[in-house]
C-alpha cells in the first residue's frame, strides 16, 4: 500500500492567558496539494497541533517555543521554536518556525522519509505562497534554474550573477536555517555577469572586501555553493584551489582563472581567500567536450570567476556600500572557511512565469 504524504503543521502564538487557535497551511515536497489545520496554545511555551490531510491522513504534535530569555532578560516575544509531528501513517517530522509576528509565522523541516516540508501559520493562502513556493493559485512555482548567492550588506543584499538571477519571473532564496524567502532583482549587470538581489531579512552573515585589489597567481582559494543539485549533496559544497592567472578566457582581463573544482550551480557564489575574504564571484567554466573537440584533449579545473573589483563598482553604483575586511583578519582552516561560508551564501532558484 503506498504510502500517504504527511501533512504540514504550524504553530500559533498565546496572548496574555488565554488559549487561542490560528490556521494552518502547507506543502510537503514533491506536491503540489495544500493542507489545511490549526494550532492551539496551551501555555506561552507552546501547546498542541491538529491537523487532517485531504486524503485523510491525520497528524498530531506538539511545539514549543526557543527559550525567551536573552542575557538574563525576557524577550517581549519568542522568535520560533520546534514544532514535533507524529502521523497516522507511522512517519514523524521535527519542523522549525519563525515568527512573522505574534500570531505568524513560517517554517521548514524534513520527515523521516526525506521529505522537504514548508508551511505558514496565521496567513492566507496567498499570503502564504512564498513561504510554501506556490503561487496564487496554489500550484507549484516553476523552477527554471538555480546557482548560488551570498551576502555582502546588513539588510538582506546578495551578489550573484547575472545570468542566475537577472531574467527570472521571481526568485526565492534558501538560507542555511532552511527558510525560504522571496527576493528581488535589484540591479543587472549583464556585461559583467553580475546581479544584487534583496530579501526582507537580517543578514546571518555577510562576506568582505579587500580595500584594494591585491590577488597573485599561486594563491590559495576556496569557493562554497551548490552545484548539480539532486545529483550531489543539497546541504552546500565546499571546494578550494589556487588562482592560476589574472585573467580569463581570450585574456579578458575581468576574469581570473582558477583550479577549484566548480559545476553547474556553483555560478554566483564567492571565491574567497584563506582569510575568507571575497576575490572573485564564480561564473563559468570550460565545456571541456567543446575544448576537447576543437583541440584534442580535455581541459582540467580551468574555471573563472569575475574579479572582486568588479563586484565592488557594482555595488557602489547601485548605492551598497562594500564592507572592508579589518587590516589585521587572521586566516582561517578550510573547515573554518566552510563554516562560515555557510552562513553568509545562498541557494537562489529563478523561477519562470
Amino acid at each position: 500500500m503506498p504510502r500517504k504524504p504527511i501533512s504540514l503543521v504550524l504553530v500559533a502564538l498565546l496572548l496574555g492567558a488565554c488559549s487561542m487557535s490560528v490556521d494552518v497551511i502547507g506543502r510537503v515536497e514533491p506536491g503540489n496539494v495544500l493542507y489545511r489545520g490549526t494550532a492551539t496554545a496551551e501555555s506561552e511555551n507552546g501547546g498542541k497541533i491538529e491537523m487532517v490531510a485531504p486524503d485523510g491522513t491525520q497528524c498530531l504534535g506538539e511545539y514549543r517555543f526557543n527559550s525567551r530569555k536573552r542575557y538574563g532578560l525576557m524577550t517581549p516575544a519568542p522568535t520560533g521554536g520546534l514544532a514535533d509531528l507524529f502521523c497516522s501513517d507511522g512517519r514523524t517530522a521535527l519542523v522549525r518556525f519563525t515568527s512573522l509576528s505574534s500570531t505568524s509565522g513560517y517554517g521548514y523541516g524534513p520527515a523521516t522519509d526525506g521529505s522537504a516540508i514548508r508551511f505558514a501559520f496565521g496567513l492566507t493562502e496567498a499570503e502564504a505562497a512564498p513561504y510554501l513556493g506556490t503561487d496564487r493559485q496554489g500550484e507549484t512555482k516553476r523552477p527554471t534554474g538555480k546557482g548560488t548567492g551570498f551576502f555582502v550588506g546588513p539588510a538582506g543584499e546578495i551578489m550573484t550573477n547575472a545570468h542566475v538571477a537577472g531574467n527570472c519571473a521571481s526568485i526565492t532564496a534558501l538560507l542555511a536555517d532552511g527558510t525560504v524567502h522571496d527576493g528581488r532583482l535589484l540591479a543587472n549587470d549583464r556585461v559583467n555577469d553580475l546581479a544584487l538581489v534583496k530579501l526582507d531579512v537580517v543578514s546571518p552573515a555577510s562576506l568582505v572586501f579587500h580595500a584594494t585589489a591585491n590577488s597573485r597567481p599561486g594563491d590559495a582559494v576556496t569557493t562554497y555553493g551548490f552545484p548539480l543539485t539532486g545529483t550531489l549533496t543539497d546541504s552546500g559544497n565546499l571546494t578550494s584551489g589556487s588562482i592560476t592567472a589574472l585573467s580569463g578566457m581570450g585574456s579578458d582581463s575581468r576574469f581570473i582563472q582558477i583550479s577549484a573544482p566548480v559545476q553547474r550551480g556553483n555560478s554566483g557564489g564567492p571565491l574567497v581567500d584563506e582569510k575568507g575574504v571575497i576575490v572573485g564571484i564564480v561564473t563559468a567554466k570550460l565545456n571541456a567536450l567543446r575544448i576537447a573537440a576543437q583541440t584534442g584533449d580535455i581541459p582540467q579545473n580551468a574555471n573563472f570567476a569575475v574579479k572582486e573589483v568588479f563586484a565592488r563598482t557594482f555595488m557602489q553604483a547601485n548605492g551598497i556600500t562594500p564592507l572592508i575586511a579589518p587590516a589585521n583578519m587572521p586566516k582561517r582552516s578550510l573547515p573554518q572557511l566552510g563554516d562560515m561560508l555557510k552562513t553568509a551564501v545562498v541557494q537562489l532558484t529563478c523561477h519562470g512565469d
